[in-house]
C-alpha cells in the first residue's frame, strides 16, 4: 500500500516551507497539506514519474529532477527543461539543488548547469563540464558538493577542487551526498 505516496520506494523529500512536505518516488511527486495527500504525475506537467531530487526555491517554487530532465513548478504551474544535449526521450539520473544565494544547479549524464533566473536559461558550468553528475549537496556552511564523474567536487566560494582520497573519501562513483546533523558530509 502506499498511504496516500504516488508509488512507496522514495527517492527525495523535502520541506514545502508550509508545514508540509513533498515526496518524490518512482511513480511521481506527492505533496501532503499536513492533512492530506496529493499526488502529481506526467499529466499534470512533471517532467517524469521517476523524481530523483527536489530542491525548492522560496515558498512557492520547486525544482524538480526526474528522469526524462528537469522541472519547476511555480504559483501552481510547470515548465519543463528537459535535458539538454540528450536525446529526446531518453530516462537517466537527474539532480538538483539550490544554494543560499538562491542559484539553482542541475546535474546529469551531460555535465553539472547553473539556471539563470533573470535570462531563463540553463549555462554550462565550466568546471567539472562535461562529466555526469549523480549526486549534489549546498551544507550548512554554504559549501557546494557535487558527486561527479567517480569523484567528489567541492566548491568553495568560487573556487572548484577535487576531493582526494587522501581526504578520507573512498574511490568509486557517488550517487549520494548527505550532511549529518554533527556537520559531516
Amino acid at each position: 500500500k502506499t498511504r496516500g505516496l504516488a508509488e512507496n520506494t522514495v527517492q527525495a523529500i523535502v520541506p514545502d516551507g508550509a508545514g508540509g512536505l513533498w515526496v518524490g518516488t518512482r511513480g511521481g511527486l506527492s505533496r501532503f497539506d499536513g492533512a492530506a495527500w496529493r499526488t502529481i504525475t506526467i499529466a499534470d506537467g512533471l517532467p517524469d514519474n521517476d523524481v530523483h531530487s527536489l530542491a525548492p526555491e522560496g515558498l512557492d517554487r520547486l525544482w524538480v529532477g526526474a528522469g526524462t530532465g528537469f522541472g519547476l513548478i511555480a504559483g501552481g504551474r510547470w515548465s519543463r527543461l528537459g535535458l539538454p544535449g540528450a536525446a529526446s526521450g531518453r530516462r537517466e539520473r537527474v539532480v538538483v539543488v539550490t544554494d543560499r544565494a538562491g542559484v539553482t544547479w542541475l546535474g546529469h549524464a551531460g555535465g553539472l548547469m547553473r539556471y539563470d533566473r533573470a535570462g531563463g536559461v540553463l549555462e554550462p558550468v565550466p568546471e567539472p563540464e562535461g562529466r555526469p553528475v549523480g549526486a549534489l549537496l549546498v551544507d550548512r556552511e554554504g559549501r557546494f558538493w557535487a558527486g561527479v564523474g567517480g569523484g567528489l567536487w567541492l566548491r568553495d566560494e568560487n573556487d572548484w577542487r577535487l576531493v582526494k582520497e587522501a581526504a578520507g573519501l573512498p574511490s568509486g562513483a557517488v550517487s549520494v551526498l548527505f550532511e549529518d546533523a554533527g556537520g559531516t558530509i
